[in-house]
Formats: structure tokens, sequence, C-alpha cells
């Protein structure tokens, strides 16, 4: 059963998904120069903060999933609310609405449009293919990087000083992050009845993340709902 939002709610979604969606593009972009080696830190805590970002990163994500789809009502439940275990938020959205997931895609304008026009129209083309970072990815990476913010036992560090680190999967894993969100994601709401449209860098406000609604318009685009 879907739940109708009001104009103020659908802003709070969009403001707190933009914010969300900014701290994880902050987030990417540290973790890319911790994978790269730029920042000249000692390996082990290099290392770590990389594992500290990728948590935090994954469960960013999945509060931005959780908010996107506060139109079904499971979604509104105390419970659900009070979770921040990215986890158990992405098998729970997973089980309600199984297309809740991000989808990278391509904006064209509509053959139709008329140039200037509101509501705008597009097409949406999700990209087919592409290296991008899927649901049990983020989930697996998200389990292991719990095990690397911890220093051991002693008995581990006797026989096993330095972690595994490699820090190539770790940059991989954060460009297939970049794949799936930017330049534009979309996530498609329950029922199929709109969208929410994401540019991560918008070159006409400072690169700044921008969010909007979007409702179907016919097969071959959809209207952008400002």
């Amino acid at each position: 059963m879907k739940q109708q939002m009001g104009t103020k709610d659908k802003e709070a979604v969009l403001t707190l998904y933009s914010r969300l969606m900014d701290e994880l593009k902050q987030r990417s972009m540290l973790l890319g120069q911790l994978a790269s080696g730029t920042l000249n830190f000692a390996i082990i805590p290099n290392f770590e903060l990389c594992q500290l970002q990728i948590r935090l990163i994954c469960e960013i994500f999945a509060l931005a999933c959780l908010t996107a789809h506060g139109d079904i009502p499971d979604v509104k439940s105390a419970m659900m609310q009070k979770e921040y275990n990215a986890e158990k938020i992405i098998g729970k959205l997973g089980r309600l609405h199984p297309n809740f997931y991000p989808v990278p895609h391509k904006k064209d304008v509509s053959p139709d449009a008329v140039l200037g026009a509101l509501p705008a129209r597009f097409h949406l083309t999700p990209i087919e293919g592409s290296e991008y970072l899927t649901k049990d990815q983020l989930i697996r990476t998200y389990n292991e990087c719990g095990n690397y913010l911890h220093r051991g036992s002693v008995r581990r560090l006797l026989s096993k000083w330095h972690p595994d680190i490699d820090l190539k999967k770790i940059f991989d894993w954060n460009q297939r992050l970049g794949t799936l969100l930017a330049p534009y994601h979309y996530i498609q709401l329950i029922g199929g009845k709109g969208y929410i449209l994401c540019v991560m860098n918008n070159v006409d406000d400072n690169n700044k993340v921008q969010v909007a609604y979007a409702e179907p318009l016919h097969p071959l685009g959809i209207p952008v709902s400002r």
C-alpha cells in the first residue's frame, strides 16, 4: 500500500536525501585520496581510515535509500526510523520494494519537450553493463570493514601484525560507487508512480547535489517536478 505524501513531506525528503548524498560525496572524495596514498599517512592508520569511511558511506547510502522510500508505511515504523545498520535497512527495503536500489542513468531531453518549459521532460535510460556497485557488493564490504575497526587481540598480533591491505581494491570499490551514483541516478518509488532524480554535481550550482521528484508521463519520457 502506498502512502501519499504532502508537499512539505516531499520537500523534507528531498532536503534530507540531498544532504546525505552531499556527505557521501565528500567522504567518497576523502576515501579516494586515502586509497591512492596521496595523504602520506602511515600504512595501517591510512587503511583503518579507509575502512571507517567505507563503513560510514554504506550507512549513509542505506539511510538515503530509507529516506527516499518514506511513502512506504512500514518505513515509518519506529523500528525502521531508529535503524542505522546498513545491512538491516537494505534487507528490509528489498523485502518491501525489490526495485528500491538507485539506478545510474543517462538523461536525454525528450523530443517533444519545449525549451524552457516546465515541467521539464526527459528520457531516463538506465546504463547497462557498467561496473557499478551492486547491493551484494555493498553489504559484503560493509560487513568486512567492521573487522578492521579493532586492532585485534594480543594472540592475533603475535601471529599477524599487519592486516591484509589492498588499497587498489578499496579504490576500485569507490570507483564502482561513483559509477552508480554519478553523474545521475534515479530511485523508482513503490508502485512505479514516481521517481526521485539526483544530480551529484550540478554544474549550474557550484557542483552541489540537486534532487527532484518526477512523475511518469508516457513510455517515452517523464516530466520533472520542481
